[in-house]
């Protein structure tokens, strides 16, 4: 479940509910939300769907990690 503020507009999120047709975890990305829902936008989708907190989790990023270098050989 997540409680979002509004910094977190436009960071990813994973739905996890089992609601609904499709029932496989997907990621997105928040775009708005209220009182009682997250919007979030999915993949190539140019709406956003209202989920339920409790039906997301936070997409886990690494702000400190760098890519290894290759040395050539």
């Amino acid at each position: 479940m997540i409680e979002p503020v509004t910094k977190d507009i436009g960071r990813e999120v994973l739905y996890t509910g089992t609601r609904g047709r499709d029932r496989t975890a997907k990621v997105g990305v928040i775009t708005s939300f209220d009182l009682h829902c997250v919007y979030v936008r999915y993949g190539q989708h140019t709406t956003s769907e209202g989920n339920r907190r409790q039906d997301l989790e936070w997409v886990e990023t690494q702000p400190n990690w760098t890519a290894p270098r290759i040395s050539a050989a």
